[in-house]
């Protein structure tokens, strides 16, 4: 079940929405859950125990790494969505 809800966003949140759903292949709401559900994990996981900003980059940075080729395929992506960006 679903929702439909009205929010209002500045113009650089609404671009960003837009590109990360081109780049993802998705609607821009599922931008929006994906992104609602990744700061929920965050707040919680910070949330733990209080800790300096340092401490906290730290555990962030704990996080599983990609892999070669995901960071491969990650970097070829951001360059082609450049491309197109520098296009318009």
């Amino acid at each position: 079940m679903t929702a439909k809800v009205t929010y209002s966003v500045d113009p650089l949140t609404v671009l960003e929405i837009q590109d990360l759903a081109t780049a993802w292949g998705v609607p821009k709401s599922e931008v929006v859950r994906r992104a609602v559900h990744a700061a929920v994990q965050q707040r919680d996981k910070l949330a733990r125990r209080p800790m300096t900003p340092t401490q906290a980059l730290d555990e962030l940075q704990e996080e599983p790494r990609l892999s070669a080729e995901e960071t491969a395929r990650w970097i070829r992506a951001v360059r082609k969505e450049r491309q197109v960006r520098s296009r318009q």
